[in-house]
């Protein structure tokens, strides 16, 4: 190998070494995000029932019950990654180990296949459990004619009596009367002085 050669393959090695940290620090930081972002939205949604939807529609329930299932199922594929990946880097150690000394290679690495298809799982499960988030957020915050039905208004405001009729009540011609005010007795004439 010339010298020209021996500087390209060093070049090579170096750009090939930074490509590893690199690809290595942005793995790291996508599994922090994920595990940062899904239990946010896990605590963002129990705030959000408690402060501001405390009377979620019943039927609203199973979406943010769904959320929580994605949510959670993200946060476990996430954590599980993290040690597929200890075990992918102990298995390529072997690897290398294995060619470097010109033994059999050990096999393919699927703990490193495994933490590929574990990060990938994680973001899929997160999206699903944000847009079921949304969903029931939508639901509970948007205020139509029918967003609350009588019974939740009577319990969020208190009873409110009806309004005055516009035409007044006609008086009923039978049925109970009530009696007219006394009028004042006349005095009597032993009573002056």
């Amino acid at each position: 190998m010339g010298q020209n050669e021996h500087d390209k393959y060093r070049v090579y090695l170096e750009e090939r070494k930074e490509s590893v940290i690199s690809e290595r620090e942005t793995a790291s930081q996508f599994d922090k995000a994920i595990l940062t972002l899904a239990t946010g939205a896990l605590a963002l949604s129990v705030t959000f029932i408690n402060y501001i939807a405390p009377t979620p529609k019943p039927y609203s329930i199973c979406f943010l019950i769904i959320a929580w299932v994605f949510f959670s199922f993200s946060i476990l594929s996430t954590l599980i990654s993290f040690l597929t990946s200890q075990a992918a880097c102990r298995k390529q150690r072997k690897i290398l180990d294995a060619e470097i000394s010109n033994k059999s290679t050990p096999g393919k690495n699927l703990a490193a296949v495994w933490t590929n298809w574990l990060n990938y799982v994680s973001i899929i499960l997160f999206i699903i459990g944000v847009v079921f988030l949304l969903i029931f957020s939508a639901v509970n915050l948007w205020k139509g004619d029918n967003a609350m039905d009588e019974e939740e208004k009577i319990k969020k405001h208190g009873y409110v009596p009806p309004e005055r009729p516009a035409k007044p009540i006609e008086p009923i011609e039978e049925g109970y009367v009530p009696p007219k005010p006394p009028v004042k007795p006349p005095e009597k004439p032993n009573d002056k002085k």
